[in-house]
């Protein structure tokens, strides 16, 4: 499956043998909108877009201190 739209892109295999779990793409971050691949009740796919409220650049350890810091 490939999903486009305003600069976003989404590629990824959603279907495989009955007897295993399907293959669920991973989520996909671009300009801070999050795309998760997602099915229903019926097993219809689709994508949900969630806008981040906050992101984490980056984190350390200090003294045993979990230390985050990101926008």
């Amino acid at each position: 499956m490939q999903l486009r739209g305003h600069g976003l892109r989404l590629d990824g295999r959603v279907a495989g043998p009955r007897w295993l779990p399907p293959l669920i793409p991973v989520p996909r971050r671009k300009a801070g909108v999050w795309l998760v691949p997602a099915r229903n009740a019926k097993g219809a796919w689709g994508v949900r877009l969630r806008t981040a409220e906050a992101i984490i650049g980056e984190y350390r350890v200090d003294g045993g201190e979990l230390i985050l810091s990101g926008r």
